[in-house]
């Protein structure tokens, strides 16, 4: 593999690629996408197109203890970064596009969001959508492959689905055929409880409400609450004629959305029976493929109510009404953001106790969501109420600061220079 690799300048050795490899499954595996076949992963390392390694390099090389990610002239991620768009627009202009293309430019989407380049990743994964339609991804293959191939081309169509998803108010209404002809939602590979069943390989979307689909199913679904919910915070200035307390109105149809989400969860994969703070962090670490996209739903679920219910969006929507607005609207609104966001500060509480390594660059957008509305509700006169919001602002910043070690965008959103939380920008994930 060496030879093979060694006419391309600023490669590194293969220990380092594999440990590159390494750290991919341990930190970015399913957190948050689930973009390779992870049990044969390392066995295939060696096949994969050098576009694959270089992308993956500049993931994961802002996981070594010895990188100062401060100093972008030492840092090599720039570097192997440009090194894979190169790459890939080779193949591209040359017509000889394969699957490793789409998966580069899902992994160079995701360095570019977390880098703050959203144009540029918004031009990446909106060219690896148009090769995912041109290579037939976009829906179950009947072709004869291999196991390991099949899951793999589904893992690459969802991993561009998610990216699409979770930057939904960066894009346009996505142009996907209907459901029911959509890849099998990915295997959840890990199974770290012994009463749980094993994930059902390959069940369609479109099966009973019965089936298990697995945590990793759960997750991608919960995704399109949130994609709605973005859209809505968006055209947060956008005259209705239909109040938010309607049956009608766009706030009560993704609340019914998501109390539907709500139903088809299993119950094993909730935050009770699933005993999180109770698991061995050795158990936890070993597992981070199924506790990854766990964390995922249940950090993205309450964020989701949190930001439907935002105090700020709230009253932007309500100024078009001159009519008395419903008491109860008002109180029902409240209770959702009280419950939701405690919700979140008790998760971070839950990891800080547990001493579990989020890596997960998604879920420092949720908690600076809930940040705003903490930092909003710290300005009263009450001085032992605003001693407690200030606190959970507080954690909230101390959660994100954690994830900016690794993930520059992050970083930027607590940064003493500039105007620290900056509502509407990070309530729309601009």
């Amino acid at each position: 593999m060496e030879k093979k690799l060694s006419h391309l300048s600023g490669l590194p050795s293969w220990e380092t690629i594999v440990h590159a490899a390494e750290v991919y499954l341990q930190y970015c595996d399913c957190q948050p996408l689930p973009l390779f076949h992870r049990g044969t992963f390392m066995q295939t390392l060696q096949n994969r197109d050098p576009e694959v390694l270089f992308s993956l390099l500049a993931l994961t090389t802002r996981f070594w203890d010895n990188l100062d990610l401060n100093n972008n002239e030492s840092s090599p991620i720039a570097g192997y970064a440009e090194a894979a768009r190169s790459l890939v627009a080779k193949r591209i202009f040359e017509g000889t596009v394969e699957i490793s293309t789409v998966q580069t430019l899902c992994l160079l989407t995701l360095v570019d969001f977390t880098d703050g380049n959203t144009r540029r990743a918004s031009i990446h994964s909106s060219q690896g959508m148009s090769l995912a339609h041109s290579a037939g991804l976009i829906a179950e293959s009947h072709i004869t492959l291999s196991v390991q191939a099949k899951e793999e081309r589904r893992r690459c169509f969802w991993s561009l689905f998610l990216l699409k998803r979770l930057h939904g108010a960066d894009f346009m209404v996505l142009d996907f055929p209907a459901d029911d002809n959509f890849p099998w939602y990915p295997e959840t590979t890990s199974n770290p409880h012994a009463q749980l069943a094993e994930a059902s390989h390959g069940t369609p979307v479109d099966s009973d409400h019965s089936a298990d689909k697995g945590m990793v199913a759960y997750a991608i679904q919960q995704t399109e609450v949130w994609f709605k919910i973005t859209r809505y915070a968006w055209r947060r200035g956008k005259p209705s004629n239909v109040p938010p307390w309607s049956s009608k109105s766009e706030y009560s149809t993704i609340l019914a959305q998501l109390m539907d989400l709500e139903t088809r969860m299993p119950y094993k994969y909730r935050f009770k029976p699933a005993k999180f703070s109770q698991q061995p962090l050795e158990h936890l670490n070993a597992h981070r493929d199924y506790w990854g996209p766990w964390l995922f739903a249940q950090f993205i679920y309450h964020t989701n109510l949190c930001l439907l219910n935002h105090p700020l969006l709230i009253s932007l929507r309500l100024r078009n009404f001159k009519c008395v607005i419903p008491e109860i609207f008002l109180q029902h609104t409240s209770d959702l953001i009280s419950s939701h966001a405690s919700w979140i500060i008790n998760f971070i509480d839950m990891l800080d106790a547990k001493g579990f390594r989020v890596t997960d660059p998604f879920l420092s957008h949720c908690v600076a969501i809930v940040a705003t509305i903490y930092l909003q509700e710290s300005f009263v006169d009450d001085m032992d109420k605003r001693e407690q919001k200030r606190a959970c602002f507080d954690k909230c910043v101390g959660f994100i600061r954690g994830l900016g070690a690794q993930w520059p965008h992050v970083r930027r959103i607590v940064s003493t220079q500039r105007t620290p939380f900056n509502h509407i920008n990070i309530l729309t994930h601009q």
